[in-house]
């Protein structure tokens, strides 16, 4: 049979497989050559790693040898060096004792020398070189005893060496002793004689007022051992001679102010004592310092604050009696304005005079507040003196004259104000409202006057003198911060404010509320709106004022943290004040909006609340035409606010309007929930909202749409024309956008629905209005 064909591609795989088995047997062939290699290398490593340990082991033990041989070295140049090291010490010191015989011999040598130059500069009546002289002797004999203490320490380290030298010890001690003992008393003597030339010289140079001299022979005093007995006779040479020159100066200052003349002050005269003494310890402070050390500069200000004090105390004696003020000796800068009031002295003078007062009382405690920090800076020591004491009782006097000055000053400024407005503080006749049903045809002749209940005399109240009023109060009670502020006292400062405030509280808002005071349907008039706009400067200059008072005393006391948190208390009182007047303003407002509802009620809101909104479309035409109601409305009811636009402030008349359109809308609200309506009922009412909403935001600069809004949504549900629109409307897919945010909730939209007379109760009360986020 023949042998069975065989496909094509069996034959072909069969050969590719062939080709694989003999590639793959040539590569194990060459992988086992390679492996074969590797083994023959393994061995030559092997002999190249013994030859390698061999090496290290002959080297190591070369080292070890050198290192033996080292360390033999090293102990024998120990052993030299330890013998040879007692001599180098020996030598050490034998070279210091050399050294010591030297430095002795040539101070000994020095004082010899000084002892000639002394008697020598004396019969010359050369102090200063004498001086010199004796000043080189005793830091000769200062270096003397240190050579001598540095021998007794040398001694006592070294018991051996000192057994050798004991012989040069004692003659070095010996020569020392002998030679100062010697010069030492002959050069007592001589600076003796020299101590007393320069005393009698400095005081010859002293009543001649030789400055130059005193100066010379002052910084003499310290070269000869007497810097104590020269800085107190510099110091209290200075005190003389300020202290006469403060007095002839005083003397003639007080005269001229006892005779009324206006060139000369007590303020400008304790300026000038001030100015004096601390002009003098600057000018004296670099020679006193140089030659006295800061003791001298110590006793020179204490001298000099001495001086300066009998004469200050003197002026300030002569400013409480020429001022008369005698403040009682309770009080004192740490009283409260309650126990202050009831010392009050009584300079028996008008506000003026008593401004001067304060002012120079302020300029005073500023002037020597000043001056004792100048002391302080300058090393004084923080003693009591009679001008702290005297300033004291100065302030004492601040708080009691401040309170009668304030409250002096408020009755003055009120009369000037009554004064202003006589003829409108006569009484006025009451003008009735003229009844809106009437047919008269002057009925809207003298709408202005009615409008506003005023009378003749109302209309010519002076309004800017009510600003002006106000303006000067507050001009008064900040001058009174400012200057308190100089006093830097915190006490006085604290209690001051107080004061302020509580004229602010006591004076100045119970005024403010009598002219507010607006009775049960009685008319607004001029008056009471200018009122108004004091009301809220008040209540702005209130905060202006705090913050004033706090920014002067951070530029004054910041680095007084416990100060600063007393000033914030007080600034929060005057927070609490302006908060008072705005309370009031806002009543106010209250009762002027009541007032201004009712008579918008006459004049449209009641005509609203007669309209039917069940009008049918010709008569939704008509209306286009010719409005129902809304149109007649803005127009009395711009009569009836313009008068308020013209004499209120801005703020005043945004907030007044934004109070008027609350009352308005929930008014029209009310009225509207009465109604009936059919689709084009709801049109017009919607028409009027917006006409209603326009009008008002033109009145106002602060936006009050928002107060609008749940009209808008009532007014919304009335167009509607079948109910199948309201869930879109509801959840906002009638404008294709999200649910709104509706102001009403559903079941006040169901009760707005049940107001359309072609709806089903049955089918709004089935609706599925779910509560709006």
């Amino acid at each position: 049979m023949p042998a069975p064909a065989v496909p094509a591609g069996l034959r072909q795989e069969c050969i590719v497989l062939l080709q694989e088995i003999e590639r793959v047997t040539r590569e194990q062939d060459q992988i086992w050559r390679e492996v074969g290699e590797i083994l023959t290398d393994e061995d030559d490593v092997g002999l190249q790693v013994e030859l390698i340990r061999d090496t290290k082991r002959h080297q190591l033990y070369g080292a070890k040898d050198k290192a033996a041989m080292l360390a033999k070295a090293i102990a024998e140049s120990a052993k030299v060096a330890k013998q040879s090291s007692w001599r180098v010490k020996g030598i050490d010191q034998l070279k210091a004792k050399v050294n010591t015989t030297l430095e002795l011999a040539k101070g000994i040598s020095k004082q010899g020398s000084a002892l000639e130059g002394i008697t020598s500069a004396l019969s010359r009546c050369d102090y200063e070189e004498a001086a010199e002289y004796i000043s080189e002797y005793y830091q000769v004999e200062e270096q003397l005893r240190d050579v001598a203490a540095l021998e007794d320490e040398s001694d006592e380290q070294d018991d051996a060496i000192v057994d050798k030298t004991d012989s040069e010890d004692g003659d070095i001690v010996g020569v020392k002793k002998s030679g100062t003992r010697a010069t030492a008393q002959l050069l007592h003597k001589k600076r003796d004689e020299v101590r007393d030339a320069i005393r009698k010289e400095f005081n010859q140079a002293a009543a001649a007022q030789d400055r130059d001299g005193v100066i010379r022979f002052s910084k003499l005093y310290g070269k000869v051992g007497l810097k104590q007995e020269g800085m107190e006779q510099y110091a209290r040479w200075l005190q003389h001679g300020c202290g006469a020159q403060l007095s002839i100066h005083v003397e003639t200052s007080l005269d001229a102010i006892e005779s009324g003349s206006k060139q000369a002050s007590h303020l400008n005269l304790v300026s000038e004592l001030l100015d004096h003494i601390v002009s003098t310890i600057e000018a004296e402070d670099e020679h006193v310092g140089e030659f006295f050390g800061p003791e001298g500069v110590s006793a020179m200000v204490s001298a000099l604050h001495q001086e300066c004090t009998k004469h200050s105390v003197n002026v300030l004696n002569s400013f409480l009696s020429k001022r008369n003020l005698h403040p009682s000796r309770s009080v004192t800068p740490q009283v409260t304005p309650t126990s202050a009031s009831r010392q009050s002295p009584k300079p028996g003078s008008d506000a003026k005079t008593m401004d001067q007062t304060l002012e120079e009382l302020s300029h005073l405690s500023h002037f020597c507040f000043l001056y004792f920090e100048f002391l302080r800076k300058r090393g004084a020591k923080a003693e009591p003196s009679a001008l702290f004491d005297k300033l004291q009782e100065l302030l004492g006097c601040y708080i009691p004259l401040q309170k009668e000055y304030l409250q002096d000053a408020f009755e003055k400024a009120l009369d000037v104000l009554v004064e202003a407005n006589k003829q409108s503080e006569k009484p006025t006749p009451a003008v009735k409202m003229p009844s809106i049903t009437s047919q008269s045809p002057n009925r809207f002749t003298d709408a202005k006057s009615w409008i506003l209940g005023l009378s003749q005399e109302d209309d010519v109240y002076d309004i800017e003198s009510v600003t002006t009023f106000v303006d000067d109060v507050f001009f008064i009670l900040r001058t009174s911060v400012e200057r308190v502020i100089h006093t830097r006292s915190a006490p006085i400062i604290c209690s001051i404010v107080n004061i302020v405030n509580d004229q602010l509280r006591e004076s100045l808002l119970t005024t403010v509320r009598e002219k507010l005071t607006i009775k049960r349907d009685a008319s607004v008039t001029k008056r009471t709106l200018a009122w108004m706009n004091a009301a809220d400067t008040c209540r702005s200059y209130c905060l202006k004022l705090k913050d004033v008072f706090l920014a002067h005393c951070t530029r004054h006391f910041e680095s007084n943290p416990d100060a600063m948190e007393t000033y914030q208390a007080v600034g929060l009182e005057l927070a609490a004040t302006s908060s008072a007047f705005e309370e009031t303003l806002a009543s106010t407002i209250g009762k002027t909006r009541a007032v201004i509802t009712k008579q918008l009620y006459e004049k449209g809101l009641k005509a609203f609340d007669e309209m039917n909104y069940v009008i049918g479309e010709e008569k939704l035409i008509h209306y286009e035409i010719s409005d129902a109601w809304v149109r007649a409305a803005i127009a009395q009811w711009d009569e009836i606010l313009t008068p308020y636009s013209e004499v209120l402030s801005i703020d005043n008349m945004n907030n007044l309007i934004a109070e008027v359109v609350s009352s308005v809308v929930k008014t029209m609200e009310s009225m509207l929930l009465k109604k009936e309506y059919d689709v084009c009922g709801g049109l017009q009412l919607d028409r009027d909202v917006r006409a209603v909403k326009q009008y008002f935001s033109g009145k106002s600069e602060k936006p009050i749409r928002e107060k609008f809004t749940r009209l808008t949504h009532i007014a919304a549900l009335l167009i509607i024309d079948k109910l199948s629109e309201v869930e879109d409307l509801w959840t906002g897919g009638a404008y294709g956008s999200g649910a709104l945010m509706w102001r009403l909730n559903p079941d006040e939209a169901k009760k707005v629905l049940s107001r359309r007379v072609d709806l089903d109760p049955q089918q709004i009360h089935a609706l599925n209005l779910v509560k709006s986020g």
